[in-house]
C-alpha cells in the first residue's frame, strides 16, 4: 500500500514538473532559408511569407519538399489539378467540398465502394465515359433516384456479389462490369440476382 501511495505521489510529481514547463513555439523560417526550388514552388507566397503563422510555414515548406520528391509526370498531374481548380468558380468549389463532406461521413464501406466505382469508371475509354456521363446528365433528378433505387442493394446481396467478383481474375471482372455496364436495368438486375442466387 505505501509503495502504492509513493508511485501515485512520484507521478503527480512529475506531471506538476512537466505540466508547468513552458511548451516550445515553433520559430519562423525566412524566405532566405528556403532553398531555391522551395522559393520557387512557394513564389505565390513570397510577399506575404514573414506575416504567415509559423505552424504554416513549417507545413507548406514540407509540402515544398515532398512536391520536390514527386516524379516530374505525377507533378504535371497535380499541377494540372490545380490549375482545373482555381479555373473553378466559388460554387464550384463549395459543391465540390459539400461533396467531399458528405463522402467523409459515409461508414468506409460506402466510402471504399464509391472510390472502387469511381476506379473501374476512370478505367472506361474516353468515348464511354462521356456517353455515360451525358447519359445522367441528361436524366432528371426523379430519374436519377429512379435509377440509384433499381441498382440499390441489400447488404447481404452486396457481400455475395463481392464474394463473386473477388473470384474472377481483373480481366474477368473488367469484362463483367462492362457487361453489366451495357445491359439494360432489367436484364442487369437479372443477372445480378442469377449470381446472388447461385
Amino acid at each position: 500500500m505505501k509503495l502504492l501511495v509513493k508511485t501515485i505521489i512520484k507521478a503527480v510529481f512529475l506531471l506538476l514538473i512537466f505540466c508547468g514547463m513552458p511548451v516550445q513555439a515553433v520559430d519562423r523560417i525566412p524566405w532566405e532559408q528556403l532553398d531555391s526550388e522551395q522559393q520557387e514552388i512557394l513564389e505565390r507566397l513570397k510577399d506575404t511569407w514573414d506575416e504567415l503563422p509559423p505552424e504554416r510555414q513549417h507545413r507548406l515548406q514540407k509540402k515544398a519538399s515532398k512536391w520536390q520528391q514527386l516524379p516530374a509526370d505525377e507533378r504535371e498531374r497535380m499541377q494540372e489539378r490545380m490549375e482545373r481548380w482555381r479555373s473553378l468558380t466559388p460554387e464550384q468549389r463549395e459543391k465540390i467540398r459539400a461533396r467531399y463532406q458528405h463522402f467523409k461521413s459515409l461508414p468506409p464501406e460506402e466510402q471504399k465502394q464509391l472510390l472502387e466505382r469511381r476506379r473501374w469508371f476512370q478505367k472506361l475509354p474516353e468515348e464511354e465515359r462521356k456517353r455515360i456521363r451525358s447519359q445522367w446528365e441528361n436524366m432528371t433528378p426523379e430519374q436519377r433516384q429512379a435509377w440509384r433505387e433499381q441498382h440499390r442493394l441489400l447488404p447481404g446481396q452486396r457481400q455475395k456479389l463481392r464474394q463473386y467478383m473477388e473470384n474472377l481474375s481483373p480481366e474477368e471482372r473488367h469484362e463483367f462490369r462492362k457487361k453489366l455496364h451495357e445491359l439494360e436495368p432489367d436484364e442487369r438486375r437479372e443477372m445480378i440476382k442469377e449470381i446472388i442466387n447461385n
